[in-house]
């Protein structure tokens, strides 16, 4: 399963310095208790000074540290272990100085396709030559803009597949809703988005893309403003996705939002740590919807074989996207073809 989350706003890759006196996502603009996103700014202010101290460890950012909060320890562990790979990629920044981000962007922009000859635009022809990534890795162009953040391992095989956790302390925890046995919940509306039309009219929903004895499959989007994104806005009016919509409240679409709480919020503490100005971005046009358990905007759950090559025509380079995997493969490719990168 390929899981996609999306969202906007600049993006430039930072010295340590500058991470290390950045503002806690939180601290400005808090919410009610009872909000679903008063529990991802208290995780992300957690994995943001996990992430400083780990990165500095000096007495300044010692003095600073806050309690660890309340959160259950699985889900401690499982956003410390995200913060760890966070920091292993840091610390192995690897610059592509032939990728000019701007420049592609405003090719897709015009023509909605990759010029791959286009001047100022260098993409390895011949994939021998292209760089395979085996270890959490920050790529950037060298204009230092952060192009890939690759974690691979940043959620645990438990997370990801639905085995029972259980707390160290106290009662043991009832069985925690993963996110592949979580996408049961999701089963009708998957299955109702295959079609067998043109694969020219939506590229990713086409039933060769999908393995159609498998028990999951489908793609479908959910969002609490949909086009909120870069998308067509200046003709379209942000609303509800229509499988979030009240009347059709039975189609396990709210349910799997509200049950994947944890998991939300350690993917948007990631993203307070990789692009505060995103998080920041994302909450502020989110804190007013007390069902959205995320700072992204828009999910989409692929479960498929295979995804085909796509570009978003109306993306922009300073913007960043979040592919997340999840259940178990025997063998996974990940191939980003418009920086000559596959891991």
């Amino acid at each position: 399963m390929r899981y996609f989350v999306e969202n906007g706003s600049s993006s430039s890759f930072t010295s340590s310095p500058s991470l290390l006196v950045m503002p806690l996502p939180g601290c400005n603009s808090p919410v009610p208790p009872h909000w679903a996103l008063s529990f991802n700014d208290l995780l992300a202010d957690y994995m943001v000074d996990l992430f400083q101290y780990r990165i500095s460890q000096g007495p300044e950012e010692i003095r600073h540290l806050r309690p660890i909060p309340q959160i259950g320890l699985e889900t401690l562990c499982e956003a410390s272990l995200m913060v760890s790979k966070i920091v292993l990629a840091y610390r192995n920044q690897v610059q592509l100085p032939e990728v000019d981000i701007v420049h592609l962007a405003e090719t897709v922009h015009q023509s909605n396709q990759i010029e791959v000859h286009t001047e100022g635009l260098m993409l390895p022809a011949n994939p021998g030559i292209w760089r395979e990534l085996r270890e959490p890795t920050v790529i950037i162009n060298c204009s230092g803009h952060v192009l890939l953040w690759y974690l691979p391992g940043a959620m645990s095989q438990p997370n990801q597949v639905g085995d029972i956790l259980f707390y160290m302390f106290g009662e043991p925890n009832e069985k925690q809703i993963m996110m592949w046995k979580s996408l049961e919940m999701l089963k009708e509306p998957l299955e109702c988005s295959i079609h067998a039309a043109a694969p020219s009219t939506n590229w990713c929903l086409h039933v060769d893309l999908f393995r159609m004895t498998a028990d999951l499959k489908g793609t479908i989007n959910l969002s609490p403003a949909w086009f909120q994104q870069g998308r067509n806005t200046h003709n379209s009016v942000p609303e509800v996705s229509a499988l979030l919509k009240g009347h059709r409240m039975d189609n396990g679409t709210r349910q799997w939002v509200r049950q994947s709480r944890d998991q939300w919020a350690i993917l948007s503490g990631a993203m307070a740590i990789m692009h505060l100005d995103m998080y920041a971005t994302g909450r502020e046009a989110l804190e007013a919807l007390a069902i959205w358990l995320s700072v992204f905007s828009v999910a989409s759950m692929m479960v498929n074989q295979a995804t085909a090559m796509h570009l978003d025509g109306h993306s922009q380079p300073q913007w960043l996207d979040l592919l997340a995997n999840f259940g178990e493969h025997e063998d996974l490719d990940l191939v980003l073809s418009t920086i000559g990168v596959h891991a």
